[in-house]
């Protein structure tokens, strides 16, 4: 629809001696050219009707219709000052819809996401992206992946039973919704602009070295296959994922070598071996070189024998203890983030840092096997 009347006026191209100038329904200028008066006349007469003739299809619109036509006005206003357009948003909107309507339910999606990473992560990774999306199908079963909101998402990370648990639903919903992304079942991921949940700050917790005794001393009497992992968490730091997957063959008589496909880091380190760790070392039974160092289940047999030791079981308390009784012995937090994998000295320092005194730390690593060894044991050195 043309905004002004059109105008006739003589040319200033020497080819055409007439113009003909109008605003057209674009909202710019537009300039037709003709070589008489007549031609001009008769363009000029023809663009004058089209503007009388929407002028009066205008004037018959329907209050409804008129009404609507102010709003979408409205709405053109508003998203141009967001620098968008109504084509833009028509556009997203009906990609939107689309992605609702036909995007997969989430059994579908999550079955497929599985079986995609059964074949990319470590198994106790798998374990973990499937125990807590198939806890989510309780609440997202049946539901078009689509058609799941952000405030939905919001509300069911506030139903976790604790921070931590929030903490890991979201890292794992946000690599299904990435993945979902991808595979184009969903335009954005709708967890991305939820924020992290993080718990308060508090002190990494830590076993006496009383405590650390009383657990290795009850393991090599009692249960001899948990011996090895606490060896190699109290004294070398190493985490109870890492301590899953290592073997005997990684462990010589001077050094631990924990790969890269074992580390958390997926990075090689090495780990020199000292006193203590050297005697208990040679206190544990040894299998088979390609056998792993830790029984199965091994979280739970940890707590099972420091109930029946009488020592409250700290969840990572074997890497919290080695760390902060190595740097408050050696006062060098770059020797100790050496050992434990960290790319950075400061966050060693940072959360260990002054948790115990050095005259606790000469304690710790004091910490021997006893020289006569209990009889019943099913091995010999």
């Amino acid at each position: 629809m043309l905004k002004r009347i059109p105008k006739i006026r003589k040319s200033d191209v020497p080819r055409y001696k007439w113009l003909v100038s109008y605003w057209g329904e674009d909202g710019k200028s537009h300039r037709e050219y003709f070589n008489s008066e007549a031609q001009a006349k008769s363009r000029a007469r023809e663009l004058k009707q089209a503007l009388e003739a929407a002028g009066k299809e205008a004037l018959s619109l329907s209050p409804q219709r008129l009404a609507l036509l102010k709003k979408v006005e409205k709405v053109q206003e508003e998203l141009r000052q967001l620098g968008s357009s109504l084509e833009e948003a028509l556009d997203r909107g009906r990609k939107q819809i689309q992605a609702e309507r036909f995007s997969p339910v989430w059994e579908e999606a999550v079955g497929a996401f599985l079986e995609a990473k059964s074949r990319e992560v470590r198994p106790r990774r798998f374990s973990d992206l499937r125990r807590y999306l198939w806890h989510a199908t309780r609440f997202f079963g049946g539901r078009k992946l689509g058609g799941i909101s952000r405030t939905e998402l919001l509300d069911y990370l506030g139903k976790q039973p604790s921070v931590w648990t929030a903490r890991n639903v979201h890292r794992v919903l946000s690599v299904f919704f990435n993945y979902s992304r991808m595979r184009q079942w969903i335009l954005n991921n709708p967890i991305a602009e939820i924020p992290v949940p993080r718990p308060k700050p508090t002190e990494p917790q830590t076993f006496s070295p009383v405590d650390v005794q009383k657990l290795l001393l009850y393991s090599l009497e009692h249960d001899p296959k948990c011996l090895p992992p606490l060896v190699l968490g109290f004294f070398a730091g190493i985490r109870t994922a890492e301590l899953c997957r290592l073997t005997w063959k990684d462990i010589t008589d001077k050094q631990i070598r924990i790969q890269a496909g074992k580390a958390k880091t997926a990075s090689t380190r090495i780990i020199d071996i000292t006193e203590p760790l050297s005697l208990w070392l040679d206190a544990c039974q040894k299998d088979d070189p390609s056998q792993p160092v830790s029984p199965s289940n091994l979280n739970k047999r940890l707590r099972k024998l420091a109930d029946k030791a009488g020592v409250k079981w700290v969840p990572n308390g074997m890497r919290h203890s080695f760390a902060s009784y190595h740097l408050a012995l050696y006062e060098n937090a770059g020797k100790t983030a050496a050992i434990l994998g960290h790319t950075n000295p400061s966050v060693t320092y940072r959360h260990y840092c002054a948790l115990r005194t050095k005259e606790e730390a000469k304690e710790y690593f004091l910490i021997k096997p006893p020289i006569t060894l209990p009889e019943e044991l099913p091995f010999r050195l």
